[in-house]
C-alpha cells in the first residue's frame, strides 16, 4: 500500500517549522559570531560601517596585547613599568570599561539582527537567555578586569603617591618595608620588623634583606661616609632602630629615650614582636 501524501495544511506546517528552525539557528550564529569576532555579525548582514569599526578595533587591541606580552617577555622592565604607572593603569581601566559597553551593545545589536519577533515563543526565550548570558559574561569579565586594574592603581597611589616614581639607582629599586607597633605606655611607633626589598629594574627579581632591630655599635665599612661619622660603630646614645621616629633627617640626631615607671615599663616578653618570635 503506497504512503498517503501529506495534505496541504500539513505540508505548510512542516515548511513553516523548518523555516523557524533556520531563523533560530541564524540568530544563534549571529550572537556566537559576535562572541568570537566582534563586528562580524553586523558585517554579514550588511552593516559594513559598524562591522568594520568593531573588527578593526578588536584586531588593534589584540595586536597591542600580543605586542605588549612579547615585549614584556624579552624586556621584563616594560611589564613592571606598565603595572606601576598610574597613568597607564587609568588608561587600561577606562579602555576595559569602554570595551565592555561596546561589546555588550554588539550583542544586543546581534540579537536584534536575528529578528526575534519572527521566531516561535520557545525560540525567542532561548535567544534572550543565550544573548543575556553571553552579554553579561563578557561584559562582566571586562568590568571585573577594570576593577582589578583600578585596585592596582589605587594601591600604587596609596603606597607611593600620585606622581612620578623615583628612577632606579644602579639598576635597582630599593624599598624599605617596616612593621611597627605601639601601645599603652609606649613612646612612638616602634619598627620591630625591617626588611629592604631590592628589586632589579630589568627583570623584576627581588631580594629581601632583613635588618636587625637594634643597630647599636654596628660597624661600617672603612672609607664609607658612615664610617667617617662613626669610626667605632653606631654608638649614638639613645638612638636605636626600635626608637626611630618618622620625619627624622638621615643624620642621626636622636633624643634620649624617656624614662618609664617600672610599673608601666613593658616586659622583655611583651616587647617581642611577632616577627622576632
Amino acid at each position: 500500500m503506497s504512503p498517503v501524501p501529506p495534505s496541504g495544511s500539513q505540508q505548510r506546517f512542516t515548511t513553516l517549522d523548518r523555516a523557524q528552525r533556520v531563523r533560530f539557528r541564524r540568530a544563534v550564529t549571529l550572537m556566537l559570531m559576535t562572541l568570537v569576532l566582534p563586528g562580524s555579525a553586523q558585517l554579514v548582514v550588511g552593516k559594513r560601517r559598524v562591522g568594520m569599526i568593531a573588527m578593526r578595533t578588536f584586531f588593534a587591541l589584540v595586536a597591542l596585547a600580543l605586542g605588549t606580552a612579547l615585549a614584556s617577555y624579552f624586556w621584563h622592565g616594560i611589564a613592571f613599568w606598565a603595572g606601576t604607572n598610574t597613568w597607564i593603569l587609568q588608561v587600561v581601566r577606562l579602555g576595559l570599561m569602554a570595551l565592555a559597553v561596546g561589546w555588550a551593545w554588539l550583542f544586543v545589536d546581534a540579537w536584534r539582527l536575528g529578528q526575534p519577533l519572527t521566531l516561535q515563543r520557545q525560540h525567542r526565550l532561548a535567544i534572550v537567555g543565550v544573548n543575556g548570558f553571553l552579554c553579561f559574561s563578557v561584559a562582566g569579565a571586562l568590568l571585573f578586569g577594570a576593577h582589578m586594574v583600578g585596585v592596582q592603581r589605587q594601591f600604587m597611589i596609596t603606597m607611593f603617591g600620585n606622581g612620578d616614581a623615583v628612577g632606579a639607582s644602579h639598576g635597582r629599586y630599593n624599598v624599605l618595608l617596616m612593621g611597627g607597633d605601639s601601645g599603652a605606655g609606649r613612646w612612638g611607633l616602634r619598627p620591630d620588623s625591617m626588611t629592604v626589598a631590592s628589586i632589579d629594574a630589568e627583570t623584576g627579581k627581588t631580594v629581601l634583606i632583613s635588618l636587625p632591630r637594634n643597630m647599636q655599635n654596628f660597624p661600617f665599612p672603612k672609607g664609607s661616609e658612615m664610617a667617617g661619622q662613626f669610626p667605632d660603630g653606631f654608638d649614638e646614645e639613645g638612638c636605636t632602630s626600635t626608637a626611630s621616629r618618622p620625619g627624622r633627617s638621615t643624620t642621626p640626631t636622636c633624643s634620649p629615650t624617656p624614662t618609664t615607671p617600672a610599673s608601666t615599663r613593658p616586659s622583655r616578653a611583651s616587647r617581642a614582636s611577632p616577627a622576632s618570635t
